[in-house]
């Protein structure tokens, strides 16, 4: 469907996701499936849409840890896959 996709910045937008190691077609499709807002925010909106900004759990004097919540599972499980394809 990017390749004959009308737009050209759905192909060009595809084909730089590819270029990072672990993601392919596949990844690439669903992550401008599940972000359509992709290289249109910055790159710490795009980390909290997809639920991977660590939020810190602070509280006066108290600092807890950092943890990672929220946003579109369908594309951290995505980028997920993706990880462990560059880790193996």
């Amino acid at each position: 469907m990017i390749r004959q996709s009308p737009k050209d910045l759905d192909s060009d937008k595809a084909a730089r996701l590819c270029l990072v190691k672990g993601i392919g077609l596949v990844t690439a499709a669903s992550l401008m499936a599940y972000l359509p807002e992709l290289g249109e925010v910055g790159r710490h909106e795009n980390a909290a849409l997809a639920g991977i900004a660590p939020y810190n759990d602070d509280s006066g004097k108290h600092e807890g840890s950092r943890h990672i919540s929220g946003g579109r599972f369908a594309a951290r499980r995505a980028m997920y896959m993706a990880c462990w394809v560059v880790i193996h």
